[in-house]
């Protein structure tokens, strides 16, 4: 074939290709392998091979799979994650709002979904075998115990927490270790971590007083895609995560790991349509 030729039906092909890729709503410099910052709240042991499997990993580690990348998952505290996700050290990370306040700087440079691909309720938990507190709670006697929290949860975001009986903490093991030890009355946490450290730890575990709910969001760098691109993906993260819904991968994943505390937590039901006839 003559040279120049060939060399012009490459150009022509690698445009095409170049242009498929942007019709398809991917950026043409992302990254070969996406950095993803992802959060060890949760997880799950087998039996078997005592491996363990971070839920809250490997479901968005499938979605980003489902829109065409290849991952590569970096475990990070939540303040660090934000610090990552701001500066473009990841491409890609777990963002979260608690009772409608994001937990994120005012003005990010990362965009996220509209609507949050998982909600969790937020309670205060005893040891089930703790008769010394109450099984019911309110917002005056709960002053009377301890209760420890993720230091991620800012003051300034729930004002509530800002009492000398709130015990600060960097992770939710530490937490759970302590309520097993005694070392506190009662934990503040979300149904799944509560669950899933509660297995972990082999403790029986009973909600005391319910707080509200948590939400998170995968959200992408605008260093990393810029913030048009960056809001596409992230939109079409969420569409990707409905779909393993509906088509049943994520039962299947809980049912495998033994796991089905999680059901219906994931991905909250989209609002039903008002189908009104016209008139």
């Amino acid at each position: 074939m003559n040279k120049p030729i060939s060399t012009l039906i490459i150009a022509i092909l690698l445009s095409f290709s170049m242009a498929t890729m942007a019709d398809d709503g991917l950026s043409t410099d992302a990254p070969a392998t996406l950095d993803v910052g992802v959060l060890q709240r949760t997880l799950t042991q087998s039996a078997e091979n005592k491996s363990q499997a971070s839920v809250e990993s490997e479901l968005p580690l499938a979605g980003l799979k489902r829109l065409g990348f290849s991952t590569q998952g970096h475990y990070y505290s939540y303040p660090r994650l934000v610090r990552a996700l701001l500066q473009g050290a990841v491409g890609a990370g777990s963002i979260l709002r608690y009772n409608g306040n994001w937990m994120a700087p005012k003005n990010p440079q990362f965009s996220c979904h509209k609507k949050p691909y998982l909600a969790l309720p937020l309670s205060i938990y005893k040891l089930s075998n703790n008769d010394d507190i109450p099984d019911r709670l309110d917002h005056t006697s709960i002053s009377e115990f301890t209760v420890g929290y993720m230091r991620s949860i800012a003051k300034d975001i729930d004002p509530f927490i800002n009492q000398p009986n709130f015990v600060p903490a960097n992770n939710m093991q530490t937490l759970f270790k302590m309520l097993k030890n005694h070392r506190l009355d009662t934990v503040f946490a979300d149904t799944a971590i509560a669950a899933s450290w509660s297995r972990l730890l082999d403790i029986e575990i009973q909600p005391i007083m319910q707080l509200g709910k948590l939400e998170s969001f995968f959200c992408f760098s605008h260093m990393v895609f810029g913030e048009e691109q960056a809001q596409h993906h992230s939109d079409a993260f969420y569409n990707e995560m409905l779909k393993l819904k509906s088509q049943g991968f994520i039962d299947q994943f809980l049912n495998q790991n033994n796991i089905e505390f999680y059901r219906g937590l994931y991905l909250p039901n989209p609002p039903k349509l008002n189908l009104k006839p016209q008139q």
